[in-house]
C-alpha cells in the first residue's frame, strides 16, 4: 500500500496546493494522501490567515484523506526545524510510505546529492564556509556560494536552488538522511508563481494581500472552497499578524520584566519595546542583516507561546485534526501502527499521554485558546475550545 505525505499550511488553501495531491494520486497511484499541516501558527511566524478548524475542512474538501496536526515547536521553526518535525511525524506513523513536496529546482537526483553533502559536511565543505563567515558572510550566503562553485550552477540554476521551495525541499531530504528514513522522496515542479508571488499566480501570499478583492483571487481558489472563502472574508474569520499587536506588545513587556535577555536578538528586542506601534512595524524594526523578518517574527510568537521552554525536539504524539469518510480503515491503521500516541478523541486520548508529551499538549491547546482570543475579538464570534470543537471533522 502506498500512503504520500503532504506537508503544507494551507494559509490558505489554493489551487496550487491540488498541485502535488494530483500528483501522488495519479502519477504515484498513491491509496491515500495525508496532509501534514501547520497548527494555528504557521512557519513564516505569524497567525494562520484561517482556523485551523477551516482550513482542514478545506484540505478534505479538495481531496486530501486525512490530515495531521504538526506541533508548534516545529511549525514556528526555521526550515530545517519545519522539515525535521514534518518526517519525523511521518516515521513515527509508520505507515507513510512517500512525500511529495514542490520545488523550483527539480532535478531530484541533485537535490539528493547536495543534501547527502550538506548532511555530511566534507572537511573541505567545513572549511569553505568557515573561511567565507571569517570574510563577513552569512552561513546561508557561505553554504549557497558553496554549491555554485562544487556544482558549477549556471545563475537561472543557483536561482532556483536558493528559492524558499527548493530550500524545504534539502531540509526534507535531510531530515530523511539524518533519520535515516524509508520514505521515499518525490519533488515536482512549482507551477503558476513562485513562493513570493504577486503576480495572479498560485500564491497564497498573492491571497493574503489581496484577501478582500474576491475577482483577483477567484481564479486561485478552488470552486469546492471558494464559498467558504467569501463567507469567511465576510465574516471578518481571518487574521494578519498585526490583529495580533496589542497581546504581543503586552506579552513581551511580560516576559521581559520576569527574565533576562538571554541572547543579542533578545537584548535587541527588549531595547526598542518603547518603540512598539504593530507587530509588523515592530518586525521590520528590529530586523538585521543577519536576521530576516521572518526569523525575528518566529521568535517573538515563540515567546509570547512559551515554546522555548520546551527543552525537548522529539515528536511525542501525532493528532488526526480530520479525515473523509471513505478514509476511516487509515486512522484505524494509524492507531494501530504509530509507535506514538495517536490523538483521535482529543478528551480521552490526551489524557493517556506521558508527562512529556503532556506538557507539549498543554502548550499547543494554550496556543490555539490565544489564536481564538484574537479571532474571536475580529469577528466578535464565539469558539469552542479544543476540547469543546469536534474534532476530528469527518466529511
Amino acid at each position: 500500500m502506498k500512503i504520500t505525505a503532504i506537508t503544507a499550511e494551507f494559509n490558505p488553501f489554493h489551487k496550487g496546493h491540488l498541485i502535488p495531491l494530483k500528483y501522488a494520486k495519479s502519477a504515484l497511484s498513491s491509496d491515500y494522501c495525508i496532509a501534514i499541516m501547520s497548527p494555528s501558527f504557521v512557519q513564516r511566524g505569524e497567525g494562520a490567515f484561517f482556523s485551523k478548524q477551516n482550513r482542514v475542512e478545506m484540505a478534505l474538501k479538495c481531496g486530501f484523506d486525512c490530515v495531521l496536526e504538526l506541533p508548534h515547536k516545529n511549525a514556528l521553526q526555521s526550515a530545517e526545524g519545519f522539515c525535521t518535525g514534518a518526517i519525523e511525524l511521518a516515521n513515527h506513523t509508520n505507515i507513510i510510505t512517500d512525500i511529495c513536496f514542490g520545488s523550483e529546482y527539480i532535478d531530484l537526483e541533485v537535490l539528493k546529492d547536495i543534501a547527502n553533502l550538506l548532511t555530511n559536511e566534507s572537511e573541505e565543505y567545513k572549511t569553505y564556509i568557515k573561511d567565507s563567515q571569517k570574510k563577513g558572510a552569512s552561513y546561508a550566503k557561505a553554504v549557497f556560494s558553496y554549491l555554485e562553485s562544487h556544482y558549477k550552477l549556471t545563475e537561472k540554476e543557483s536561482r532556483e536552488l536558493s528559492s524558499p521551495n527548493s530550500i524545504l525541499a534539502l531540509e526534507y531530504l535531510k531530515a530523511i538522511n539524518k533519520t535515516n528514513s524509508k520514505i521515499i522522496p518525490h519533488s515536482i515542479s512549482r507551477e503558476k508563481g513562485s513562493y513570493h508571488s504577486n503576480e495572479v499566480s498560485y500564491s497564497a501570499e498573492y491571497i493574503r494581500k489581496n484577501y478582500d478583492n474576491l475577482e483577483a483571487v477567484k481564479g486561485i481558489i478552488p470552486a469546492e472552497t471558494y464559498d467558504d472563502y467569501k463567507k469567511l472574508i465576510h465574516n471578518n474569520e481571518f487574521i494578519t499578524i498585526n490583529d495580533f499587536s496589542d497581546l504581543l506588545n503586552l506579552s513581551l513587556i511580560n516576559y521581559f520584566s520576569e527574565n533576562m535577555p538571554e541572547n543579542d536578538l533578545e537584548l535587541r528586542i527588549k531595547n526598542n519595546l518603547d518603540q512598539f506601534l504593530c507587530a509588523s512595524q515592530f518586525i521590520e524594526l528590529i530586523k538585521t542583516k543577519d536576521k530576516t523578518y521572518s526569523s525575528i517574527s518566529r521568535k517573538l510568537f515563540r515567546l509570547l507561546l512559551g515554546i522555548d521552554k520546551l527543552n525537548y525536539d522529539s515528536i511525542n504524539y501525532i493528532r488526526v485534526l480530520g479525515f473523509n469518510k471513505s478514509s476511516s480503515n487509515l486512522v484505524s491503521m494509524l492507531k494501530e501502527s504509530s509507535d506514538i500516541p495517536v490523538i483521535i478523541n482529543t478528551a480521552k486520548d490526551s489524557k493517556e499521554l506521558s508527562q512529556k508529551a503532556r506538557e507539549e499538549f498543554n502548550l499547543n491547546i494554550k496556543a490555539e485558546e490565544i489564536y481564538k482570543i484574537v479571532l474571536k475579538s475580529k469577528s466578535k464570534k464565539i469558539y469552542k475550545n479544543e476540547f469543546s470543537e469536534k474534532y476530528p471533522i469527518i466529511k
